[in-house]
């Protein structure tokens, strides 16, 4: 099951607050929710999205990475699932969407063909014959206002309010900003909430800037999501270990180094299992001293995972870095016609990957690496003439 949410109920019930207030009005608005890597803003927005979804909103979810699939990708991905989503439980929306979606009328969606299979499937331009469609040079520059006439009819259809979650939007593309900013003053006569996930690391600076700024006075809250206190760290750490006590000394020394943060406080838990120094002991997790004491644990999360590189075959590792080259998330049969490995081979591979928490699977064939340092490290370590012959 999914870890529970610990230490964030505030910041979960005042966005929920918001939405409560935009469906009763018809009014929306923009929320920023911002963190350090790790500070748990994925986790605030899956949660989100899902009390939204259980209290008859229509929700729209996309999570963004360093190389999502062009322009707009993932905001199209998402509108591909929503649409299947309708299909199942709400064709007669669905019907009225697909007709204002029509190429020749205002708002048309024609020009986002292309930009998602899943989007595809709705698009009627998507299933003309190509000696009908428009193919005038720059046509696709209308995707920007159809996309965001398309949100805002979805907005308008919906009976319970409608949500835009874009987690990780300090990584979306040029596109996707322009999108956001051409809803922002727009939301406030519609029943319609953005939610924006982002970093505030010094990497993700410009971007969050950008962001903050495009929104403008459309944005209702920013949400810091400070560090956990000690305690709800021990939670975390408790529920990782199945509900059983943690010794202090140990539990001591993880808290310290997370420093609040919870995606470091688990990594840290993992490495001391790994490296023994947890034993079960009756209800509870004894300490072996000597290990604890030899323990050297990264002062980041991103130190941790590139250790883990360490403890892999050097043929897996390798594999990893022909993956590395084809992006943050990758198929596994690809990457088998890649490097020419049998593909029950490249699976067990990506298996050892994953039971070190280098990668994770993501359905059934697909992959991604959990640590944007961990790929770093994998592509620095090809010269750019290999770089080259990967691809």
């Amino acid at each position: 099951s999914a870890t529970p949410l610990i230490g964030r109920d505030q910041e979960l019930a005042t966005v929920l607050e918001i939405l409560n207030e935009s469906r009763a009005s018809d009014v929306g608005s923009a929320v920023l929710i911002e963190s350090d890597p790790g500070g748990g803003k994925t986790r605030v927005s899956t949660e989100l999205a899902r009390v939204a979804r259980g209290n008859g909103m229509t929700v729209l979810e996309a999570h963004l990475g360093r190389d999502h699939p062009g322009p707009l990708g993932p905001l199209a991905q998402a509108l591909g699932r929503l649409f299947t989503e309708l299909e199942a439980r709400d064709p007669a929306t669905l019907a009225r969407l697909r007709a204002d979606m029509a190429p020749g009328r205002p708002g048309a969606a024609d020009s986002l063909v292309g930009l998602s299979n899943e989007l595809d499937r709705y698009l009627t331009a998507a299933n003309m014959p190509e000696d009908e469609r428009n193919t005038d040079v720059g046509f696709h520059e209308f995707a920007v206002i159809e996309a965001a006439h398309l949100l805002m009819a979805i907005a308008t259809a919906s009976t319970g309010g409608t949500l835009l979650l874009l987690d990780n939007a300090h990584l979306a593309d040029d596109a996707t900003h322009r999108v956001l900013a051409y809803l922002a003053p727009e939301l406030d006569r519609l029943p319609f909430v953005i939610v924006l996930t982002a970093r505030t690391d010094p990497v993700s600076g410009s971007a969050l800037a950008r962001l903050r700024q495009e929104m403008g006075e459309s944005v209702r809250r920013r949400i810091d999501l400070a560090p956990l206190a000690d305690a709800e760290v021990e939670a975390i750490l408790r529920w990782q270990l199945g509900g059983d006590a943690l010794e202090s000394s140990l539990a001591n020394e993880i808290i310290i180094c997370a420093s609040g943060n919870p995606a470091a406080a688990v990594e840290y838990l993992r490495s001391a299992l790994e490296a023994g120094v947890l034993r079960p002991s009756w209800g509870t997790f004894s300490v072996d001293a000597e290990a604890l004491a030899s323990l050297d644990l990264p002062t980041d999360v991103g130190g941790l995972a590139l250790r883990r590189l360490d403890a892999l075959r050097p043929a897996t590792r390798w594999l990893l870095t022909e993956a590395a080259v084809i992006g943050s998330s990758f198929n596994a049969n690809l990457l088998a016609g890649i490097t020419r490995w049998p593909a029950s081979d490249v699976y067990v591979a990506l298996g050892e990957a994953a039971d070190a928490r280098v990668v994770e699977p993501l359905g059934v064939d697909r992959y991604v690496f959990l640590h944007e340092a961990v790929r770093d490290t994998l592509l620095a370590s090809i010269d750019e003439k290999a770089g080259k012959r990967s691809h």
